[in-house]
């Protein structure tokens, strides 16, 4: 059989389209820009010029299978233009070709939705259900697969970021393999009793649009917190990204069918096509997943499986968690026996780092690598922090933190500064590898990326309790935490070290801070 394919070279075309060809039969493939995109085995016919489609151009086709849809408008392509104009010319091609098969694929019924994507999509069923053709309508519900909006859209803001917002009015979502819907199209091609049927196709599992978040992040293991926003903010972000965006992660269009959900009876199709539908499965998902480029930058602490396993095969030596305990217990009790801040800090630092070597097999080595990226990641790091530092001093005047910042000012520079310039890098290190290395491994090992951070902050924080005045103690706190994540994303001493010997340079040698 000749097909003509219209909407060839979008997502359901190039699937249908290969199961069409591996059952044998010759297409024809008709897309706006189809040439730019060629489908091996078809004839492309490119109908960005808008013109009807010269039947002369297909003779000999005896079906025409429409896929012509868009999520969203775009100048010169509109909602009515795409779906209804677009199926009133194929209609008219159908007759005058005289096909023995006409086949539309639409979209699962919400006669309550009024957008213009559900209004012009209506339309078109009821311009094909009185036509004289012999037709058929499949109606899918969400559809995923290689190359989608959906589950790329849904893979890539899970691997950027650990939090992923849907709207608070969630309907059901019948989710649909393409090779489902691929499997729909062959089959009624062929089959008598399709004709003048519209069939629903859904998939075996009805998720809304939170547990598809979790059941994608379980398929990655990368743990994702879904919270409901307000309808209105959603359709707000879903605008804004239609105006500036190319390919925004959310139309509009899309926002109305999470709301309301695509959920359908598939039982007709079930029963008079034969179809079984493919299951939603982390195993589809994850090797769908294999095919979704990275994303340019991600948020998470953990990018991806092989991050976390990196901390968890890290080798522990049964010590470690006394040891951690002793250096806690020796930062709180020894400024009562010495006295002078670097003193303290040699005395302590320079028996704690060397026992964190020892105690936890890491590749130290690769840890110490001097990396141009994490020592400008760093030094970036630490020219931020100076001025946030700036910024909160000059916010907490009112609170009168001058005082004590002058009891810190005093601690740190009670030695020369030729002497400070040979031990502050001394400390940092021996400090980096004790806390940010080595304690945080610890607690990301056992609580995930986040709580490890603030955790390994507090214990920071909690070590300098009787160091210095409370200004200190919130200092650590704060930048013990970032120090400790910037560890867990970068996985380098350097990136770390770099920042955090940046910024106590900066402090002690930069314009005084107050």
């Amino acid at each position: 059989m000749k097909i003509l394919v219209a909407g060839g070279s979008g997502f359901l075309g190039r699937a249908c389209i290969a199961r069409l060809l591996a059952d044998g039969h010759e297409i024809v493939a008709a897309s706006r820009r189809a040439s730019a995109r060629p489908i091996a085995g078809t004839v492309a016919l490119d109908i960005d010029a808008g013109q009807p489609i010269d039947p002369a151009d297909v003779g000999g086709c005896t079906a025409i299978v429409n896929l012509v849809g868009i999520a969203r408008a775009r100048p010169g392509n509109d909602f009515a233009h795409a779906h209804v104009a677009a199926a009133r010319e194929l209609v008219a091609l159908g007759q005058t070709l005289g096909v023995k098969r006409f086949v539309h694929v639409g979209v699962i019924d919400t006669s309550t939705a009024h957008s213009p994507y559900h209004t012009t999509k209506r339309a078109a069923d009821e311009l094909i259900r009185a036509s004289a053709l012999p037709w058929t309508i499949l109606r899918p519900s969400a559809v995923f697969g290689p190359g989608d909006q959906l589950l790329t859209n849904l893979v890539t803001q899970v691997r950027t970021a650990a939090l992923f917002p849907v709207p608070r009015t969630r309907g059901p979502l019948a989710l649909l393999d393409v090779d489902d819907v691929s499997d729909a199209i062959a089959a009624v091609l062929h089959r008598d009793v399709a004709i003048g049927r519209c069939y629903d196709l859904v998939g075996p599992a009805r998720l809304d649009v939170r547990e598809m978040v979790h059941a994608v992040a379980g398929a990655l293991e990368l743990p994702t917190w879904a919270p409901a926003v307000p309808d209105v903010l959603l359709g707000a972000v879903a605008w804004v990204g239609e105006a500036i965006l190319e390919r925004p992660p959310l139309a509009r269009s899309q926002l109305v069918m999470l709301q309301r959900g695509l959920a359908g009876d598939g039982a007709q199709a079930t029963a008079e096509l034969g179809l079984a539908s493919r299951p939603f499965s982390p195993t589809r998902i994850a090797a769908l997943a294999q095919q979704i480029p990275p994303p340019r930058m991600s948020l998470r602490l953990f990018p991806n499986p092989a991050h976390r396993r990196w901390f968890t095969d890290v080798r522990v030596s049964s010590a470690a968690v006394p040891w951690a305990l002793a250096v806690m217990v020796a930062m709180l009790l020894l400024p009562a026996l010495v006295e002078g801040l670097w003193i303290r800090m040699l005395a302590i630092e320079l028996v704690a780092a060397p026992l964190a070597v020892a105690l936890i097999s890491m590749p130290w080595g690769r840890l110490a690598q001097l990396r141009p990226t994490m020592l400008a990641t760093g030094l970036v790091g630490a020219a931020f922090l100076y001025i946030g530092a700036r910024a909160a001093v000059a916010a907490g005047q009112p609170f009168a933190i001058t005082a004590q910042l002058a009891l810190v000012y005093e601690a740190m520079t009670a030695i020369p500064s030729a002497y400070a310039m040979i031990l502050l890098p001394i400390v940092v290190v021996a400090e980096d590898i004790t806390f940010r290395v080595a304690i945080t491994t610890l607690l990301a090992r056992r609580t995930g990326p986040v709580a490890a951070s603030l955790m390994s902050g507090a214990a920071f924080a909690i070590a300098h309790l009787t160091a210095g005045p409370p200004i200190l103690v919130l200092a650590a706190l704060v930048l013990g935490t970032i120090w400790s994540a910037l560890f867990i994303r970068t996985r380098s001493l350097v990136a770390v070290v770099t920042m955090h010997l940046g910024f106590d340079a900066l402090v002690l040698w930069g314009p005084r801070l107050g």
